[in-house]
């Protein structure tokens, strides 16, 4: 499933008005696609680019070439894997998951973790939130793109929360392109948004953005925000911040 992302901060082609804030305040929103942190990544020499990082969570692009080994560490975060482009295999301790493109893993914080066993040149989307909890969690959990947008309506819009835990919930927004968009909604929690599929415009309190597959939107907790003027149905990864993690 394509999903070409370009990146810009807080400005881009295609966005209509320019976020104006106090300098002492964070910006209400951050918007990025996948084109430009691609050059970036590569331009910095590493596998990894960090490009959202906020006390809530932190966002990343995560490459490995075919045949590579992947050395990396267990975190002491929370993470959720969206995997781009590549196939390959995610190990958690000592279970192994399938991954192409769409695939989803969420990983529990200190969990043993890594990707082998890469047939394709990997690409993923990385999303930290949270930390080291009591609380008992599952380890990982994986899931397939078919799966995620299986209960798709084409008269209303539909909410599939499939990761709900402690320090993060992570789910699908599905919205029919007949019903043009949804209700301006304003949460106590930052999340971020990855649009898979659909085309149309993104509202951030006075601020307005098209959409298209790849666009990464961070929306601060308190923002009034909402999705109209679609042109095709709309699938929109969501993550949010869990009131436990703060």
């Amino acid at each position: 499933m394509p999903f070409l992302l370009v990146a810009t901060i807080f400005l881009f082609l295609g966005l209509s008005g320019a976020v104006s804030v106090d300098a002492q305040e964070e910006p209400a929103w951050e918007a990025y696609r996948l084109t430009d942190l691609i050059e970036q990544r590569e331009a910095g020499g590493r596998n990894y680019l960090s490009f959202i990082d906020r006390p809530s969570m932190s966002v990343g692009l995560y490459e490995l070439p075919a045949g590579a080994v992947d050395g990396q560490s267990p975190h002491r975060r929370d993470e959720v894997y969206y995997v781009v482009s590549g196939r390959g295999v995610i190990q958690v301790e000592d279970d192994e998951f399938a991954v192409e493109p769409g695939s989803i893993v969420y990983v529990k914080a200190e969990a043993k973790h890594r990707f082998v066993d890469i047939v394709e040149d990997l690409r993923t989307l990385v999303v930290f939130v949270g930390g080291p909890s009591a609380e008992a969690r599952p380890a990982w959990r994986g899931f397939q793109m078919a799966d995620v947008i299986s209960d798709r309506h084409a008269e209303r819009n539909i909410w599939n929360l499939f990761v709900d835990l402690p320090t993060l919930r992570f789910g699908m927004y599905m919205l029919p392109e007949r019903l043009d968009g949804d209700d301006t909604l304003v949460h106590d929690f930052d999340e971020v948004n990855f649009v898979v599929n659909g085309e149309g415009r993104f509202q951030v309190d006075d601020d307005a953005m098209d959409i298209a597959p790849g666009l990464i939107v961070f929306v601060r907790a308190g923002s009034g925000h909402s999705f109209h003027s679609l042109e095709g149905d709309l699938d929109v990864l969501i993550l949010w911040e869990a009131k436990e993690a703060k």
